[in-house]
């Protein structure tokens, strides 16, 4: 066993034990922490949209696809059971978004909205639900350089 009997040495062993202690009081304490930061974000009295986020959280993922067709024809070729969910969430009010910029303020648009819905008008059951339709090269439909025929190569 070496004695340290240099100062440095000393505070070194000192930092290096508490780092060592707290790294082992984090990761004791992780789930803990990790519930109450969830139960944080769940407004007092949501009990509908604390059973959506179960019956989402159950709900089947498919994340193995190849290929995608242009259109989707059956109801295996996207989460339907997950979208089904969504879409037959029965309390009002709720919101859907469909924005077309991705870089946009719509983030910050949504949290107002659930700011203001859940705290201020106290629905806590408000749920918001984004869509974003991406177009091809920053094009609009509108834009000139949207083709007529499919067969116009875009500009």
């Amino acid at each position: 066993m070496t004695i340290i009997t240099g100062r440095r040495g000393v505070l070194r062993t000192f930092a290096l034990t508490m780092a060592t202690s707290a790294i082992g009081v984090a990761s004791a304490g992780g789930k803990p922490a990790a519930a109450a930061v969830e139960s944080a974000l769940m407004p007092p009295g949501a009990t509908h949209l604390d059973a959506l986020k179960k019956r989402l959280a159950q709900a089947p993922r498919r994340r193995d696809f190849k290929t995608v067709p242009m259109i989707l024809n059956n109801p295996a070729q996207w989460d339907h059971e997950a979208l089904t969910e969504v879409l037959s969430y029965r309390p009002v009010p709720r919101q859907a978004w469909d924005n077309i910029d991705i870089g946009g303020t719509w983030l910050s648009l949504m949290r107002n909205t659930l700011n203001t819905q859940i705290w201020s008008f106290k629905h806590p059951d408000f749920l918001a639900v984004s869509r974003s339709t991406i177009r091809p090269s920053g094009t609009s439909i509108s834009s000139p350089d949207w083709p007529e025929r499919s067969s116009r190569p875009i500009r």
